[in-house]
């Protein structure tokens, strides 16, 4: 079940198709990015040989940091200077939200209105996630620029990367040339 909300609310509405680093014809991996002054809305839909790759269980809401040793879920938002914002959710429902003040700085947590709203579904070939958080002091109307990601951990515990652009043999989700405008 895809989870559908209303778009006409949105100021902002970005769908992509996320590439992987290492080319693969197993998997099709769609995202959808909605933007509002207060709230990101953002979802993640696989299609294909689901059973090569390992999704955490549903555990509970929280805060947790590293969640790209596993199955999850990413998003870069960016201005005109050299912070930016990452944002991480995974299947277990363990979320985070960082402000980076340059190129790979220590991440700061940032502070939020609500818990987010994070659900998920997984059936033999298709997984989807939807991600909802709201901002106490951030307008998302101020970014220019986005990426998104995800790292899909295999059986084998081996990560495949996935991101909008990769521009290196390296994937980086963070650096800045891989980043897509926002229009």
């Amino acid at each position: 079940m895809m989870y559908l909300i209303e778009f006409y609310s949105y100021n902002y509405f970005m769908k992509n198709r996320l590439k992987p680093h290492t080319p693969t014809s197993n998997l099709f991996v769609d995202s959808s990015l909605k933007l509002t002054k207060s709230k990101i809305v953002l979802s993640f839909v696989i299609k294909g040989k689901l059973f090569d790759y390992t999704f955490p269980k549903k555990y509970k809401l929280q805060r947790l940091d590293e969640l790209w040793k596993e199955t999850c879920f990413e998003l870069f938002l960016a201005g005109d200077d050299k912070s930016y914002y990452e944002l991480n959710f995974s299947p277990s429902f363990g979320w985070n939200f960082y402000l980076l003040n340059a190129y790979r700085a220590e991440p700061k947590e940032l502070e939020v209105l609500n818990e987010p709203k994070i659900k998920s579904e997984k059936r033999e070939d298709e997984f989807s996630i939807y991600f909802e958080l709201e901002s106490k002091n951030l307008n998302f109307e101020k970014f220019t620029h986005y990426n998104l990601a995800t790292i899909l951990l295999t059986k084998e515990k081996k990560r495949t990367f996935w991101a909008i652009k990769h521009l290196k043999d390296r994937a980086d989700f963070h650096d800045r040339e891989s980043f897509l405008e926002i229009i």
